[in-house]
């Protein structure tokens, strides 16, 4: 019995320095929702409307208003999208920044381009 609540107070204990933790990074980088250049990225990544590849290296994946990536560039794309989401979620200021300017200079690149094939 006394090991099932020290085992008990340990976890709460953990639990709470965890959230104190996430919450202190929050406030120190002002970032509890996502910044405006990723809602721009998203909004424009929206607008992109890509059909999603039907295989991981499809040569070419459409989208609307004249984006055109292939099938590792649409996932390129995806993978720094949720990096910078999750990155300012946990208020991951440099990381977000670093993601959202990647994924924006690719998605710039697929505007107006054609995939080779």
């Amino acid at each position: 019995m006394k090991y099932t609540i020290l085992a008990a107070v340990m976890a709460i204990t953990v639990g709470t320095t965890t959230t104190a933790q996430v919450e202190n990074q929050r406030s120190a980088c002002g970032m509890a929702q996502p910044t405006e250049s990723l809602s721009a990225l998203l909004t424009q990544w929206n607008q992109a409307g890509f059909n999603t590849p039907t295989k991981p290296a499809q040569d070419r994946v459409d989208g609307q208003n004249g984006y055109v990536t292939s099938g590792p560039g649409y996932d390129s794309m995806v993978s720094h999208i949720r990096a910078a989401t999750n990155d300012a979620r946990l208020g991951r200021d440099c990381a977000e920044a670093t993601n959202v300017a990647d994924a924006s200079e690719q998605l710039a690149s697929a505007k107006g381009t054609t995939a080779s094939g």
